[in-house]
């Protein structure tokens, strides 16, 4: 069950890495110790949100088990896609080493703020480098059922602009699925070409994903993108 509470509630300004009351659901792997503090629960409590909630409130909702592993696929999904549009109405400085892009690990800790601030209410651990056979996966996530039972998820992430963009998704992603007998696999794209940045020079964004998604392996579930390119300022146009 879902519980609806106000996205404009002081709790969303709080910063995961500063805040010591948040660092227990950040920083835990343990079942038990994964479920929110008291604290989180009283400000759900006191402040609920609309009868209809919208998207973006409901994506906040906070939840403590899945009824099944589509369930927890669809929740990963919807956390990824409100991330993805969150990062496209802000500047996008935490992927940026000044006029570069920063490297796949360094934008892999950025990014993973984000998801955190967000996976954190829905009970959902991520993990970064996970090591396997074959190399280290980028995230990992896991939930559980109302029996305890796990489900996981394989995320695996790529600057748009890297020469092995394709084998990351029909090579990379399906080996650290299959190794670690992953529940589902996910690739993330990050897309930099804008106003500062002209890399990969021979495609648009909507061309990548169309070229992505017609060689996605029957492995991976889906296929995203997060645009943090610089954009031409408005008073310059």
């Amino acid at each position: 069950q879902e519980v609806i509470i106000n996205p404009e509630h002081p709790f969303y300004k709080l910063d995961p890495r500063d805040h010591g009351e948040l660092k227990g659901i950040v920083k835990s792997t343990t079942f038990e110790d994964r479920f929110p503090p008291e604290s989180i629960v009283r400000a759900v409590r006191d402040n609920l949100g609309p009868t209809q909630p919208t998207e973006d409130t409901r994506v906040r909702a906070l939840r403590s088990t899945y009824s099944d592993a589509k369930d927890f696929l669809r929740t990963v999904l919807r956390v990824i896609d409100h991330i993805r549009n969150t990062l496209e109405t802000i500047r996008p400085t935490a992927f940026w080493n000044g006029d570069q892009p920063k490297s796949e690990p360094q934008a892999g800790h950025a990014l993973a703020g984000y998801l955190r601030s967000v996976l954190q209410l829905k009970n959902i651990s991520l993990d970064q480098q996970k090591q396997c056979r074959s190399g280290d996966l980028d995230f990992w996530l896991t939930g559980v059922n109302q029996q305890g039972s796990r489900f996981e998820l394989a995320l695996e992430l790529k600057n748009a602009h890297a020469q092995s963009i394709e084998d990351g998704l029909t090579k990379q992603l399906p080996t650290y699925v299959q190794e670690l007998d992953s529940d589902f696999g996910v690739y993330a794209v990050l897309w930099y070409k804008g106003s500062k940045f002209d890399e990969p020079k021979t495609v648009s964004k909507s061309q990548l994903l169309s070229k992505l998604n017609g060689v996605k392996p029957s492995s991976v579930d889906a296929v995203r993108c997060f645009d943090v390119a610089y954009r031409t300022p408005a008073s310059m146009l």
